[in-house]
């Protein structure tokens, strides 16, 4: 997960917080994070990529054997106990250290990075690393490296533990109560609790000077305990062993398709008793091409992990036992506790902690998911600000590379170089892809012409025939090397020609009738100047005047109101008129308190969404993305803007920006449903989804 230091989360181009550390390879085609799941059973996905860095395999197959079974790509190690996977890119083999594919799951960030601040400012970025990675520097080395792989200045990185990471939103959050919330932690400890994935660490705190004025609240840890191999998902692994088990026929091997399939159903299962006493769920295609269901209850869930349950329990009591010296209590000195992570959901993981801290205590809810991810974005601006003036060292663990296995210097410089000749080649790969849209746009918008105004003049054998020649060239592109970006260039410019010729008069007619338009729109600003002439001069060049609000006011919503019967009459040229006259009127406004300040805010972003209302019915939309942008800049949180720019985004087919805005609409509409949203979201996942089959088809052919 990303965050930046004003706690604001960076999401992934499809509106998701989370980034599983999944990497997948599909011919030249590399799929990095929530892009990859689709390929998750493929022969080339290196799933949980975080988990290997920095280990070896024989310490893996012991803390997590049952993990590194499940595992599609075989992990082996190099004669200096490098862990490597061997994936297919193109049409060859590549064996890949660990570390390598960890930059280039950075980088992925890194470019999301650049895309979120634009690269305006000197970015400073932090990774939250395990909280034993002290025990053993190859873990902080290999991430080190992996970020230089990734193109990351050793100088802007910086790396914290976990539970600092924690420990640091705990305090802003706490810091953000007002007194009288947080008196009752006063000289009391804490438990924070973060279950993950793959790992739970308990972290128990001392929380003092929450009460004295003036001073700064102090929260400080008192026990730690961390389990790299106790997570939710190994609560999934337990369950497929059971279900395994119950299925007729072959045996579902980990990591087969039939295994991933089950291991989903066994996480969907788990996820419905966290709510549910008793659950459901069938997994499609398991016992010899047929669907096989299976059920389970709570208590059948606690019993069947008994053994995790056990570790969970002990690592509760380890971290408690620490403070002791402190002197924590469980169920007398412990204040609170606040839980994170998808485990804890799981209410046989919260009888547990309940059964160890005492059932008088509720979970708080100060800490979500994010709560890593800004802590460490915390401590990093607080690094920076103490050490302003401090020598950045180039190689900050090259003293201890003794202690720990890591990637030679020229192995990581060869690694980055291959990481900016993939990025290149996925740079082409994206140019190839957008082409090939355009073309097909271009092709459907032509095999629509004759049915459209003054498509009459059309031949439309003729240019059936030379759209249809495009089309078969398109799939004769696919697999052929030499298709290289400026041949569809090429191809693209060559259709247009021929269209162009074979639809002549078509095309003049259509410029005839833009040339008619455009006339009427400068006749439009006359009339509009000679009104605003006969008001009294008041045109946006040459009304000076300092009116009285009352008399602006006047004048901003007799221009609104003649723009919405305008439009409802569906006169949006001029109705675009009176609403911009009436954005004009509102810039002159001189005598404004707080209160008039807010009237006339609220005025203007309802006259930018009409506006933006107006240039989607006239097919402008340029002029509905500007609108919009200058809607969102006064409410980022406007449904209406973000819609509206949705539908700009859909026109542009830039599905994924699309489907952001319309997830964040729904989630700004809560348990409100909006049927024009639901219905939008469920056409951008189609073109999604059509997507991503017509570009698995085209790789797989041009590859296969």
């Amino acid at each position: 997960m990303m965050a930046k230091n004003d706690a604001d989360i960076i999401r992934t181009d499809t509106g998701s917080t989370g980034r599983a550390t999944l990497l997948a390879f599909d011919g030249k085609e590399r799929l990095c994070g929530e892009e990859a799941f689709a390929h998750v059973a493929g022969e080339s996905t290196v799933t949980m990529i975080n988990v290997l860095l920095g280990k070896r395999l024989s310490e893996l197959n012991v803390t997590d054997p049952t993990s590194m079974k499940h595992r599609k790509v075989a992990i082996e190690e190099d004669e200096s106990g490098r862990l490597t996977a061997e994936v297919a890119y193109g049409d060859a083999k590549k064996k890949l250290h660990v570390t390598a594919l960890m930059g280039m799951f950075l980088a992925q960030l890194k470019k999301r990075l650049g895309e979120e601040t634009k690269e305006a400012e000197e970015v400073i970025i932090s990774l939250a690393l395990p909280p034993n990675h002290a025990e053993d520097p190859s873990v902080e080395r290999a991430y080190r490296e992996a970020s230089t792989i990734a193109g990351i200045v050793a100088g802007n990185l910086f790396v914290a533990d976990a539970t600092d990471c924690l420990v640091a939103t705990y305090t802003r959050k706490i810091a953000g109560l007002n007194p009288s919330e947080r008196e009752h932690l006063e000289g009391k400890h804490v438990l924070l609790l973060d279950m993950g994935h793959t790992h739970t660490t308990a972290v128990v705190v001392l929380v003092e000077n929450v009460t004295a004025p003036g001073s700064e609240i102090s929260v400080r840890k008192v026990g730690v305990q961390h389990d790299e191999a106790l997570g939710a998902y190994h609560f999934d692994l337990q369950l497929f062993d059971h279900f395994a088990a119950k299925v007729a026929g072959p045996k579902i091997e980990p990591g087969s398709k039939k295994g991933f399939r089950l291991l989903s159903g066994c996480e969907r299962i788990r996820k419905l008793l966290s709510q549910l006493g008793e659950a459901q769920i069938t997994v499609e295609h398991l016992a010899e091409d047929t669907d096989v269901s299976f059920a389970l209850k709570r208590d059948e869930l606690g019993h069947l992990c008994e053994g995790l349950l056990g570790r969970f329990k002990d690592l509760l009591n380890a971290a408690l036992f620490n403070a002791q010296q402190d002197g924590v209590t469980p169920g007398t000195n412990l204040g609170a506790i606040e839980v994170l992570g998808g485990g804890v959901r799981m209410q046989v993981v919260q009888q547990v902690v309940h059964t160890v801290c005492g059932q008088h205590l509720p979970f708080g809810f100060k800490l979500d998911d994010s709560a890593i991810a800004l802590g460490a974005a915390l401590l990093a601006m607080q690094s920076r600000a103490a050490s302003a003036d401090a020598v950045v060292t180039e190689n900050p663990i090259a003293e201890s590379a003794a202690a720990s296995v890591g990637l030679t210097p020229a192995e990581v410089d060869a690694a980055y170089a291959n990481e900016l000749s993939m990025q290149a080649q996925d740079y082409e790969i994206k140019q190839i892809m957008a082409m090939r849209n355009k073309l097909e746009s271009f092709i459907l918008e032509m095999r629509s012409a004759p049915g459209k105004k003054h498509g009459q003049s059309i031949d439309r054998a003729a240019l059936n025939n030379v759209l249809d020649d495009a089309e078969n060239w398109l799939w004769e592109a696919f697999s052929d090397p030499t298709s290289t970006l400026e041949v569809y260039e090429a191809k693209h410019e060559e259709l247009q020609s021929k269209a162009k010729e074979l639809c002549a008069a078509y095309f003049a007619a259509v410029e005839v009738e833009r040339a008619a338009i455009e006339k009427e729109l400068e006749e439009e600003a006359v009339r509009g100047a000679a009104e605003r002439e006969a008001e009294g001069g008041d045109d946006e060049d040459h009304d000076t005047r300092k009116l009285k609000k009352a008399d602006r006011m006047r004048l901003v919503v007799k221009n609104k109101e003649e723009g919405t019967e305008l439009f409802k009459d569906k006169n949006f040229r001029p109705a675009a008129a009176r609403y911009q006259k009436a954005l004009t009127h509102c810039a002159k406004f001189f005598d404004l308190n707080k209160e008039d300040e807010a009237e006339v805010k609220a005025l203007k972003l309802s006259l930018y969404l009409n506006l933006a209302s107006c240039y989607i019915k006239m097919e402008n939309w340029e002029q509905v993305l500007r609108n919009c942008t200058d809607a969102l800049s006064i409410d980022a949180n406007s449904v209406k803007a973000l819609f509206r720019r949705a539908s700009y985004f859909e026109h542009k087919k830039d599905w994924d920006k699309a489907l952001t805005d319309l997830k964040q609409c729904a989630k700004l509409n809560g348990a409100t449903e909006d049927k024009a949203i639901t219905l939008a979201t469920e056409r951008i996942k189609k073109h999604i989804q059509n997507e991503k089959n017509k570009e698995k088809k085209t790789w797989g052919k041009l590859f296969g």
